[in-house]
């Protein structure tokens, strides 16, 4: 539904503790898509490894959307 309103999902390290939340975000649109490390240590790196991995993507890739999703909320 918030997919659907044109919001935007973050992911970050506790995300990954979740299966509900892994499922939301394997069904979430690429260009939806941003990370985030604001509850955690863990570096943002970590965490774009374990969103391309669920995604099936590489994380250059996924660097790459993300950056697209950035610019695209922004209007830049």
């Amino acid at each position: 539904r918030a997919i659907e309103r044109g919001y935007f999902l973050s992911f970050g390290p506790a995300s990954f503790r979740s299966p509900k939340t892994v499922e939301a975000l394997q069904n979430t649109p690429l260009n939806h898509i941003f990370a985030e490390t604001d509850d955690s240590k863990e570096m943002i790196e970590n965490v774009y490894q374990k969103i391309a991995l669920t995604k099936g993507i590489s994380v250059d890739n996924l660097q790459d959307i993300i950056e697209e999703n950035y610019k695209n909320i922004f209007n830049i």
